[in-house]
């Protein structure tokens, strides 16, 4: 028995929810061209920072472009080279034949920017400016483990290792997700191997009746 009293009546809505990551804050990663994996460095559940690596991909088209850069290198520092034997003797040579020096050097110019570009288009960190003035081998072993990090590196035999590695690396700081790979496996751009999600901060995602939504209004409290 209840002594009849007036108070105010609270209307409430039910309805399933979920809890998912927020979309603004979540990032999949894929090869950025088609190889195998190489290594695997992290799983699901594993803390990653920006930038760090999750796997490597051996891809032979990586290994064409440092390639391409070494050659291009080469025939620029040669231009050069012809440009100013030919410059000094200027007085004893047809002008035409230095116009032709200076375009050939030109395009060895534009060759090792395309290359350069090609490389960084991968994410990888080439510096021309720090290569000119070494040696041919020098060049290639600069390239050979370029951007891959320091602790992947002391595990690695620097004299046989491929030049084809490429690091998969996490663009935002989080925790792993989703992984669907493993050594071995040939990928390609189309596959996405990590998602990498901020899980400080979640979306709550709540499913309510259609007849019910004129009972709803922005800034409503929520109980989950």
């Amino acid at each position: 028995v209840e002594l009849v009293e007036r108070a105010s009546i609270t209307e409430a809505i039910v309805g399933s929810g979920e809890i998912v990551y927020d979309p603004t804050r979540q990032a999949s990663m894929a090869s950025r061209v088609p190889g195998s994996v190489w290594v695997v460095t992290k799983n699901v559940g594993d803390p990653v920072s920006i930038g760090e690596v999750l796997a490597v991909i051996d891809a032979a088209e990586v290994g064409e472009l440092k390639t391409s850069l070494l050659r291009s290198l080469a025939e620029q520092k040669l231009q050069q080279q012809n440009v100013s034997r030919l410059s000094s003797a200027r007085d004893a040579i047809a002008g035409s034949r230095i116009l032709d020096a200076e375009a050939a050097l030109a395009k060895a110019r534009a060759d090792v920017l395309s290359a350069e570009q090609s490389l960084r288009n991968l994410g990888l960190p080439v510096q021309v400016s720090a290569l000119q003035g070494l040696s041919e081998q020098q060049v290639l072993d600069q390239l050979r483990l370029l951007g891959i990090p320091d602790e992947l590196r002391s595990r690695l035999n620097t004299q046989t290792v491929t030049s084809n590695l490429l690091p998969i690396r996490s663009p935002i700081e989080g925790v792993v997700v989703k992984r669907s790979v493993s050594p071995g496996e040939v990928v390609d751009p189309s596959r996405i191997l990590f998602q990498v999600a901020d899980v400080r901060q979640m979306w709550l995602t709540l499913n309510v009746p259609l007849e019910k939504m004129e009972q709803l209004a922005i800034g409503q409290p929520v109980q989950f």
